[in-house]
């Protein structure tokens, strides 16, 4: 990760602040109450977007609403760019050139996928505030105990303590009940005896083999079969019986309808009836034909009548003609007219007559006689009598057409009435014939009906003798019924035996049921004492962890665990330094300076707290920050005393060389920061 550029607006004292980052040691310079700290305290908003005092809407500069951190970094070779606000929860997040995000939980996923630092470590590693490394080598050891707890991220055991004893101690589940084993194997004993019991019964009991009911089975189908083909015989006499009195009277009417319809020559009667209906439609269609000649006629004019009219449709022809005539001739004057006026308009000076070549004095009067002309012209233009003989024409015209139409139907009908001769018929004659085929074809009907009936009577009386075949008649039913009754009997006596061996041998099942429940009981309960030796084990375990876990013992030694690593780490840094002393964290969570002999220093000055300190802060990054190469450090000079000063800044200096930091952002009030920088921000 690497700041580029940072902007504040309305923060604390910053109402509009743009800075820019470059790799390497950057230094920001100002005096007293220049905002050098808010610039931390914004970075460290921005990238965590938490403050850790108060409530972010509190930083917003006096007598604003609103402000915002943004800042540009560049992280694994990507750059983007992150935007929170102070007055609201917006915030944006752009990364490797991708569509921003806007919904704080797609930013916060894709920010601590990023980061990969928790807000512990960037508070005690990544930044190094004003106070904190003097508390290593002076202050209570409670006080340093609870800053290594921060740097170290020990958890709150006391929380974690109190989890243990309210979740799973107190409600750790009861130890089961555990029954007496001496009844569980009396128990199974009695079960067993039982068993052996039910065993003995069922071997004394008859075992019923299949023969013996297929023996019965085989006997019982054959009568009843025979008492079944007896009664289905005598259903098929009863029909029988039911049957000739309905096949005689049948038989009877119809032979008496035939003997009737072969006296009726009904081909005769049928030929007649169709020369009497031609003869009777001829004469209607006649009749039609002279009707409608005596309804047109009445509308036809006399000959005399007819040519008359056509003379005035002549005549009337020829006077719309000569209006025709008459009216274009006017109206093309007009036309001619009024082209010559548009000529005679844009005549201009001494101009000269374009039709008659003659020299123009005046246009305006030639203009004037010309438009007189016209309005003469005009009035010869009258389109009414052209109209009117127009309409008395066509009138005409309709008459002649609807007395041209009359004489035509009149001719066609007239063709018509020479192909329908006048006809003579009886129709008295033509009812009696009607009535005859109608008779006939109703006894005819009658007889189809009386052959069908009689046909299906003969074929059912057949059907029943067929259904008679193959079944015999018994002479003595009675003893059939005894026989089979005395087999449903023996039936009977194999089913209560059968059932009473099913019995035996269901209980016999049961019974071994209840000797394996017996042994189930014996291993549950074998089981269950187990269980209570593994939940006794589970609570004295819990237990042993809840005493672990208490302040003075998992916590503590959990940091001084660490401890052996942190002086290495710190020794490594301190080699850099040209110095005769080497330092290590000690039991108490405090910083011994030991001389070469290995002796511990009873005073520590201020120049070796500075190196001892920011080696100690070198160190914390390399084991909890190597993922985040960045570093800053807030007025670490304030509480050195002067001749100390020069040495802070040298080792200052110093992180140039330094290949795990590629960022350092120093914030210092002094002016000497300027000549160990890179790069230098005066505010």
């Amino acid at each position: 990760m690497k700041l580029k550029k940072l902007k504040l607006r309305n923060f604390r004292i910053h109402r509009k602040l743009d800075l820019e980052f470059q790799d390497g040691i950057t230094g920001v310079t100002g005096g007293n109450g220049a905002g050098k700290s808010a610039i931390i305290e914004a970075i460290r908003f921005v990238l965590q977007g938490s403050f850790d005092g108060p409530s972010k809407d509190k930083v917003i500069s006096l007598g604003e609403t609103s402000g915002y951190v943004s800042c540009t970094f560049e992280l694994h070779g990507k750059e983007g760019y992150i935007e929170r606000h102070l007055d609201c929860s917006k915030v944006i997040l752009e990364y490797d050139g991708k569509d921003p995000l806007k919904k704080a939980s797609e930013v916060k996923e894709l920010w601590d996928r990023l980061m990969q630092i928790t807000p512990d470590i960037m508070d005690n590693v990544v930044i190094a505030r004003q106070d904190d490394i003097p508390k290593l080598f002076t202050g209570d050891a409670s006080e340093r105990e609870k800053l290594f707890q921060k740097i170290f991220l020990v958890p709150n055991t006391e929380k974690l303590r109190k989890v243990i004893w309210d979740d799973y101690i107190k409600k750790a589940p009861p130890a089961y009940m555990v029954a007496n084993q001496d009844d569980l194997q009396a128990a199974l004993a009695e079960a067993i005896r039982v068993h052996d019991e039910k065993i003995d019964r069922l071997k004394s009991l008859p075992r019923v083999e299949q023969h013996q009911y297929e023996s019965i089975y085989s006997l019982q189908t054959l009568h009843r079969k025979q008492l079944a083909d007896h009664q289905r015989i005598l259903e098929l006499e009863a029909k029988e019986a039911a049957l000739e009195p309905q096949i005689a009277p049948v038989q009877a009417k119809r032979d008496e309808l035939k003997g009737r319809l072969v006296t009726i020559d009904i081909g005769l009667y049928r030929q007649k009836v169709v020369e009497l209906s031609t003869a009777q439609e001829a004469s209607k269609s006649r009749g039609r034909i002279i009707a409608d000649l005596n309804r047109i006629t009445v509308d036809l004019l006399p000959e005399d009548d007819y040519q008359e009219l056509l003379v005035k449709a002549g005549e009337a022809k020829t006077r719309w003609d000569k209006l025709q005539a008459e009216h274009t001739a006017v109206t093309l004057k007009y036309d001619q007219a009024r082209r010559e006026l548009a000529v005679h308009q844009n005549l201009k000076g001494h101009a000269v007559c374009p039709t008659c070549k003659q020299s123009i004095k005046d246009i305006a009067d030639f203009i004037a006689s010309h438009e007189k002309q016209m309005a003469e012209i005009a009035g010869q233009i009258n389109s009414a009598p052209l109209q009117e003989a127009a309409t008395h024409c066509g009138s005409l015209n309709k008459k002649i057409e609807t007395q041209n139409n009359l004489r035509i139907q009149i001719g066609l009908l007239e063709q018509s009435l020479v192909g329908c001769p006048e006809v003579q018929f009886d129709p008295k004659m033509l009812d009696v014939a009607r009535q005859v085929v109608a008779a006939y074809d109703q006894m005819d009907r009658e007889l189809r009906g009386s052959e069908q009936t009689y046909t299906y009577l003969v074929q059912q009386r057949d059907t029943l003798a067929g259904q008679k075949v193959g079944l015999d008649k018994l002479q003595d039913p009675q003893s059939v019924h005894a026989k089979l009754n005395e087999l449903d009997a023996a039936h009977q006596r194999l089913n209560e035996a059968s059932n009473s061996y099913k019995t035996a041998e269901t209980e016999v099942g049961a019974a071994a049921s209840l000797v394996g429940v017996a042994r189930q009981r014996i291993t549950d309960n074998d089981a269950i004492k187990a269980k209570n030796v593994k939940r006794d084990q589970y609570v004295q375990d819990l237990g042993e962890v809840y005493e672990a876990l208490h302040t003075s013992e998992f916590p503590r030694k959990l940091i001084q665990n660490y401890a052996g690593i942190v002086t290495e780490y710190l020794n490594r840094h301190l080699d850099s330094f040209v110095i005769d002393y080497t330092a290590q964290v000690n039991d108490n969570f405090g910083i011994d300076v030991l001389d070469t002999s290995g002796r511990i220093l009873p005073t520590v000055s201020g120049g070796q707290r500075v190196i001892i300190g920011l080696s100690l802060r070198l160190a914390l990054h390399d084991l909890f920050g190597q993922g985040f190469p960045m570093m800053i450090i807030d007025e670490a000079s304030a509480a050195l005393h002067e001749d100390n000063k020069q040495a802070y800044f040298d080792v200052v200096k110093s992180l140039k060389d330094n290949a795990k930091l590629k960022q350092v952002i120093v914030i210092d009030h002094d002016d000497r920061l300027a000549n160990v920088v890179d790069n230098l921000i005066a505010l």
